[in-house]
Formats: structure tokens, sequence, C-alpha cells
């Protein structure tokens, strides 16, 4: 590897280098303020970092990475939604009270990171499984994470305990899939590269199958999503955020690469299959929501409908020249959106003595603190698509990259689905308006909230900083 390659590395190296340091430290001392500012400060690093090491034109590191344009996108919004997380993290652990060993917490958040750029990176299958993994194994870890040092007999613990060993079971079977598919694959072509199949092909069609079961188990596609409400319900709401943005927009971004350069919508049955498992995650993600009263699950299904939305951005690409745009601008709206959201949850579930995820905790909200009821407002038009927010900009970007490709029936569902949202994100917000619960207090990071509400806002109305930067395949 020359110089160059080394240096376009560098993020990379140094998040290896935070997760490793973090570990040092906690081994040395424990401390979870320490741990806290080694995770920041190695993110931060790395984020900056990304000012010089990407290449002003698309580098073949190795066989396995390729860092361009698309890479730097993807990994300043990874890096900045890990950060977010982190700060949800600290206080969430906080909260729980100071007998948890929070330090490893940190280690595990910047593995998932870690595999998360090697996914936006990745141009081959051994990188996308490395990058998969390395956020899987990390993930499920975090899922079942013991907070505030509460027994295991405690509900809420044994639910996280739950969670982890349903997401274990999950992400194994996803992983198998995925190794079956790549398989299939290299035998049918002798080699891993993301590359376009050969015209005469007899194990790729059904490696490409395996594959796409393996993703959509991964991104909690219908009909591969029943657990994925479970594991929401019973994670810590930072790790539930961490998987409903950071695991889901990574493997979202390895997939479009993959797409792009193999050209595999042009397949027969292909883009068929992902047409008809994006119909049924926008229809059945909605409606399902529509019977939650639990707001950890009913932002679960309003991510399967969302996942939904971006898989018709899959099938433009190749058909529109807006795929690639729209896919990365309604990757940042969902990612704002969501991680506001959960921050929100943070704020108001979890103030009191017991976490209470009912929406009826949302009651009064904005009467008793009418900025954290402004802002879930603001997060919910934007998650329903209301114009002057972020969430708007994002399914405009789509719906037009649909209309380019010629989707019209899925445009159609996209519609339908779009309003079914409509109707369980204003409940919320009735029951906003309604009586406050007799017990109900606001704690957390307020500030995160309010700054993430404001950014929705801002790049709704003025969107052009983040459409001047917008990556190229």
């Amino acid at each position: 590897m020359d110089a160059a390659g080394l240096k376009a590395l560098t993020p990379l190296l140094l998040l290896a280098l935070c997760a490793v340091g973090t570990m040092l430290l906690a081994g040395f001392r424990r401390n979870g303020r320490l741990a806290f500012y080694s995770y920041q400060g190695g993110l931060l690093l790395a984020l900056l970092s990304l000012t010089w090491a990407l290449p002003e034109r698309s580098l073949e590191v190795t066989p396995l990475l390729r860092m361009d344009a698309f890479f730097g996108y993807f990994a300043v919004l990874f890096i900045l939604s890990a950060m977010a997380i982190g700060l949800m993290a600290a206080g969430h652990f906080r909260r729980g009270g100071g007998r948890a060993r929070v330090e490893e917490s940190y280690v595990l958040l910047a593995i998932c990171l870690l595999g998360a750029l090697v996914l936006a990176g990745a141009q081959h299958f051994a990188a996308l499984f490395i990058g998969l993994e390395l956020m899987s194994v990390a993930s499920f870890v975090l899922v079942a994470y013991p907070c505030g040092g509460r027994p295991v007999e405690d509900g809420v613990q044994g639910n996280s305990l739950e969670a982890g060993l349903k997401y274990l079971l999950l992400s194994s079977a996803a992983s198998a899939f995925l190794l079956f598919g790549i398989g299939c694959i290299y035998l049918d072509t002798g080699s891993l590269a993301f590359a376009p199949l050969p015209p005469a092909t007899t194990l790729s069609l059904p490696g490409l199958a395996l594959l796409l079961i393996g993703v959509a188990f991964k991104l909690a596609l219908v009909p591969f999503h029943f657990w994925s409400p479970d594991i929401y319900e019973g994670a810590p709401t930072p790790v539930a955020a961490l998987v409903a943005t950071l695991s889901k927009t990574a493997l979202f971004a390895a997939v479009l690469r993959y797409v792009w350069y193999g050209a595999l919508l042009e397949l027969p049955g292909l883009a068929t299959a992902v047409a008809v498992l994006a119909a049924l995650s926008m229809l059945i993600g909605n409606l399902l929501a529509l019977r939650q009263r639990h707001i950890k699950r009913l932002l679960a299904y309003s991510s399967i409908a969302h996942l939904g939305y971006l898989l018709v951005v899959l099938l433009a690409v190749g058909h529109a020249g807006l795929a690639i745009d729209a896919a990365a601008v309604y990757v940042l709206a969902y990612s704002v959106t969501t991680l506001g959201a959960f921050a929100l949850v943070g704020c108001v579930c979890e103030a009191g003595a017991e976490a209470d995820y009912r929406l009826e905790v949302f009651g009064g909200l904005l009467w008793r603190a009418p900025c954290l009821g402004a802002s879930l407002i603001l997060v919910l038009l934007s998650l329903a698509g209301i114009p002057l927010t972020l969430g708007f900009i994002g399914k405009f970007y789509i719906f037009a990259a649909g209309v380019e490709a010629g989707l019209w029936w899925l445009l159609g569902v996209l519609v339908v689905g779009s309003a079914i949202g409509l109707y369980y994100y204003l409940r919320i917000v009735l029951i906003m308006l309604g009586p406050a619960p007799e017990a109900g207090g606001i704690g957390g990071r307020r500030w995160l909230v309010y700054g993430l509400a404001l950014l929705l806002v801002l790049l709704g109305v003025y969107p052009l900083p983040v459409l001047s930067w917008l990556p190229v395949l």
C-alpha cells in the first residue's frame, strides 16, 4: 500500500485506535466520563481527518475498499450520528445510576461505527461481510447491555436480554443467507468484487436471491421483520437509535454501491422481488404502526416503512440520474429525524424512576414543556414528509427519482403509505394537546433534541448546503 492509500485510510485507523484506546483506559481506570470523552474525541479526530484524508479522485485503496465522494458523504453522516448516539448514551446511563459499568459500551459503539465506515467504502463481498459482522456483533451485545446496574431479575433488564438474544438469532440467520448467496456468486463468477454478472449465469441468480433475503433480514423488511419491534422495545433507547439508523443506513449504502456497480436490476425477476418487498414494507409497516400504543414499537414499524421508501430509490438506480442523490438526501433526513425521535423518547419516557413508553406519557407535553413539544411536532412532521422539513426534501427526491424511472405503481403505494403514516403521527400530536399524565417528568439532554429539530427545519427550508455536496458514484 502506498502513502496515498494509507492517508485515505486515516479515518478508519483513527476509529480503530479510538476503540482500542478507550478499552485500555477502562482497563486502567473505571470512569464512565473519561471513556465518554475518549470516545467523542476519537470520533471528532476521525471526522476532522476526512477533510484532508479523502482523495480528490476515486481511489482504490485495496481490492476491498474504495475511497471516493460517496464514502466521504456517508462517513460524515455516520460519524455525526454516532456522536449523537454517544451523547444519548451518556445521558441514559447517568439516569440509570452510577453502578453500571458503561465504559465497554463506548468501545462497542466505536466498533459499530468502524464497521459502518467499512460498509460505506466496500467494493468487495469480503469487505461487506467484515463490516457487517463488526456492526452486528457489537450491536447485539449493546442491545442486551446492562443499564444502570439493574439486576437481571428486573423486567427491563430481562427484556433487554431477550431482545439481545432475538437480535443474535436474526443476525445469525441473515449472515447464513448472505454467506450462501456470496458463495453461489463466487462459484459462478470466480470473483468476490462488485461487478456485473456474466450473461450465462447458473448459480448467480439463486445466489442473489439468498443475498436479498439476508439483506431483508438485516434491514427488517416485510416479511422478515417479526422480531424487529421486540428488539426496539427491549433495547436501551440509545441502542435502539443505533439499530434504527446506523446499522440500517450503512448496509443500505453498501447495497446501493453493489447495485450500481453490478447493474443488478436488469436481471430478470430481481427488480420484481425488490418491488414486492418495497410495497409490503411501506404498507404493512405503516398499517401495523397504527395499532401501537408503545412509542418504541411504533418507531420500529415506522422505520420498516421508511426502509421501504428507500427501496424505491434502489429500483431507480440505473434508470434515473437522481437515484443516488435521492438516496443520499433521504438517508440524511431519515437519520436526523429518527435520532431526534429517540432523543425525545429519552427525555420524556425515561424521566421518572421507571421508564414508561406508552403514548399516553406524551399527554400535555406541549403545555408542560413547550419547546420540547414543538420539537416533537417538527420531528413527527418530518417523519410524515410535510413541507418545510428535511423529511419533505427527502421524500420529494424519492418521488422525483421514481417518476424519472417510471415506477408509477410503487409511487402510488408510497403515497398511500405516507397518508397512513400521517394519521398515526398526528395522533401523537393530539395526545400532546390533551391532559398530562399524573406522574410525568421531563429529563435528558434537551439541547440535543433542540439541535436536531432545528437542523430538520433549517435543511428543510434551505437544503442547498446538502444538495451541493451530494455524492457521485
